[in-house]
């Protein structure tokens, strides 16, 4: 008889696949602490596009959590054929070949997949030795990882109920696995007592702390805008921003994620242009590659957020109760992203600025607008922040992943 003797997770890709996992194995990990000595996530060789260092996101944040990690080989799946998808062919046989002897290896009970090309063998395979198949989709429709393979799944699990229909098989929604340090993080002294007791690389830089703590103390005093392009960061809005920053800083503080991809050295670019800025003007602006754990706290200090629409940042802004500018992304497969920042428009927390139409100069005029209007509703009684969407997605999805590992 087979003994069956892990738990797989796999996501890879972007970081709205890989955070997804990483939130519910630690939720998982809370819940079934005998049983998470089991898990082992499976991850790719491929560093996400733009990103010079040498280990993927996913494989780094696995590190410095102690979360057992194995890594395959794997293509990208394309829609539609080209020459380059003979190579990529290539990719994906070598990516079922690693899959086979990777779960001939550990006999998973059940494979759970967040997405990501990778996600694709580790089902296929993990479903041909018997293992139980749970998907997890993030966007506001249905990725292709999912649409193909959703007749293997024991479970399916979604995020928002706008991707119900795209399923053939009855889906539950759970919302998005989110870490703590997402949305509980309200104010400097949280910040400080959790990075006291985590591992995170902030404690590394007590000058970037104390600028965190002055920012806390300036909410109130001015307004503060936050922009993030996500883990990659958005070229078009780095590009955008800095022709309207030392604008901007006249008026607010402004804090830019521009994100870790060095193609286009956005991060080193806008550096050097904050530092022409008089010193009063760059004072206000915070510059950072990348956030993790101060992302929670940065949400909820500030007053306005700027970025892109994809299903984890909508999520994240809703469940912090942040009004938001979003600039979808018109090239995601069926506009997803503008079906995703509409879900927080009709709920009146978002502006949708179509990235046709986002020059510097609508930009600036849409953020002093909002900005104005969330300061004259500061003084209104009941003006409080309330989260739109479930905060325990994570701890929901684990207990399904639970039910079927038990």
């Amino acid at each position: 008889m087979m003994v069956r003797s892990s738990i797989i997770f796999t996501a890879a890709g972007s970081g709205g696949h890989i955070f997804a996992a990483i939130a519910t194995v630690k939720a998982f990990q809370s819940q079934y602490p005998t049983l998470a000595k089991e898990i082992v996530f499976v991850g790719s060789t491929l560093t996400m596009e733009g990103e010079k260092r040498q280990l993927p996101m996913e494989e780094r944040l696995c590190g410095r959590m102690g979360i057992p990690f194995r890594k395959i080989r794997m293509g990208k799946i394309q829609r539609q054929f080209s020459l380059n998808s003979i190579k990529l062919f290539g990719k994906i046989i070598l990516g079922f070949i690693d899959a086979w002897k990777l779960v001939s290896e550990l006999r998973p009970k059940v494979v759970v997949a967040f997405g990501g090309y990778v996600s694709f063998p580790m089902i296929i395979i993990g479903k041909l030795f018997g293992s139980k198949i749970i998907l997890h989709e993030q966007t506001s429709s249905i990725g292709l990882v999912n649409k193909l393979l959703q007749r293997l799944a024991n479970v399916v699990a979604v995020t928002f109920e706008t991707s119900l229909p795209y399923f053939k098989k009855p889906a539950i929604v759970v919302g998005s696995p989110t870490m703590f340090h997402i949305y509980g993080i309200k104010t400097c002294d949280h910040l400080l007592s959790y990075l006291d007791k985590s591992s995170g690389n902030l404690l590394e830089s007590s000058t970037y702390i104390d600028k965190l703590c002055w920012l806390y103390d300036q909410k109130g005093k001015f307004p503060i805008l936050l922009m993030s392009g996500g883990s990659q960061g958005s070229h078009f809005l780095n590009d955008k921003i800095r022709a309207i920053l030392a604008a901007l800083l006249k008026d607010m503080i402004v804090v830019l994620q521009v994100g870790e991809n060095e193609y286009y050295n956005d991060f080193s670019i806008i550096q050097e242009y904050v530092l022409t800025l008089p010193c009063d003007l760059e004072k206000r602006c915070i510059l950072r590659r990348f956030v993790y754990e101060e992302y929670g706290f940065l949400m909820n200090t500030a007053d306005l957020f700027l970025g892109r629409s994809g299903a984890n940042t909508v999520y994240q802004v809703g469940m912090n109760g942040t009004p938001a500018i979003f600039v979808p992304i018109p090239w995601v497969t069926k506009n997803e992203q503008y079906t995703n920042a509409m879900i927080l428009q009709e709920k009146g927390l978002a502006t949708i600025i179509e990235e046709q139409n986002c020059t510097p100069e609508l930009l600036l005029a849409t953020i002093k607008e909002q900005i104005a209007k969330i300061v004259s509703n500061r003084s209104k009684k009941g003006a409080k922040r309330e989260p739109i969407f479930p905060l325990d997605a994570d701890k929901r999805l684990a207990q399904e992943i639970g039910k079927l590992a038990i």
